[in-house]
């Protein structure tokens, strides 16, 4: 049988009020950012990541479904959807993470990145989710169930680099796409987006997902963990053979697309 979600959670209403308005307040600023970007550029690409990073909330429900994350049944929710909730406050942070992240590693590889800059943006994103995630699993809103694998301060560790791997390889889809489309035909960041979401998602999480909801004893289990966080790094280091140019050549080649995408 699949492993039974903890329903006896309870989330403190003012760790899920300051929460809230903590990621209200960033999706403030980034909102303002993509706005001052578009007025600057005259491209809205940055806003349609923003927009289509918080659009990923659709996806929450069904990855913690086969992932093992359970939100406390007294939490706000603002999606429901597979016989779950998402918060608020998570709804908030796709915007923050997924979207303004998405759109400041886009604006890095528009101005050239070399395959190590990208593995070290890579390892930033995974850095500030494992922090943002033990953080505020001490406070208790949420908490991972199941067979899980890599836990370290009850936090699952394979989570981290699938979670980065999805941003990356969103704005790895808008650097390409967007260089050949303008006007409404950048509205087709949005779905693309969400399709690499999900995409990207069961590419580096499956293994995981499997031993979660299987009882196949530690050493098994572990290896499912490590086999995503293996999968996502190898994901990376092949999207940079799209987006990734050596050494000096870089900074010359982000050049040469913005002037091609102006």
């Amino acid at each position: 049988m699949l492993p039974v979600p903890p329903a006896g959670l309870v989330v403190s209403p003012g760790v899920e009020s300051t929460v809230t308005l903590i990621m209200a307040i960033l999706l403030a600023v980034a909102f303002v950012f993509a706005i001052w970007h578009w007025l600057k550029s005259g491209r809205p690409v940055v806003l349609l990541l923003l927009i289509a990073g918080g659009g990923m909330m659709v996806m929450e429900p069904l990855v913690d479904t086969v992932g093992g994350c359970w939100f406390a049944p007294n939490s706000t929710f603002g999606l429901h959807a597979y016989g779950r909730g998402v918060p608020v406050w998570v709804c908030l942070n796709y915007f923050d993470y997924f979207g303004i992240g998405g759109g400041l590693i886009w604006m890095a590889m528009q101005r050239g990145i070399t395959r190590m800059q990208l593995h070290f943006i890579f390892l930033a994103l995974i850095a500030s989710d494992i922090v943002l995630e033990i953080t505020l699993l001490h406070f208790g809103p949420y908490l991972y169930y199941g067979h899980q694998p890599l836990v370290v301060a009850n936090f699952p560790l394979w989570w981290a680099p699938v979670n980065a791997l999805v941003a990356i390889a969103a704005a790895a889809m808008v650097y390409n796409l967007a260089a050949s489309q303008s006007g409404f035909g950048l509205l087709l960041i949005i779905p693309a987006v969400l399709s690499v979401s999900a995409a990207s998602n069961a590419a580096a999480g499956w293994p995981a997902w499997l031993v979660v909801n299987t009882n196949l004893g530690p050493l098994a289990t572990q290896c499912g963990g490590l086999a995503s966080v293996i999968f996502a790094f190898g994901i990376v280091q092949w999207l940079g053979g799209f987006i990734a140019t050596a050494g000096k050549e870089a900074p010359a080649m982000g050049a040469a697309r913005l002037r091609a995408a102006k």
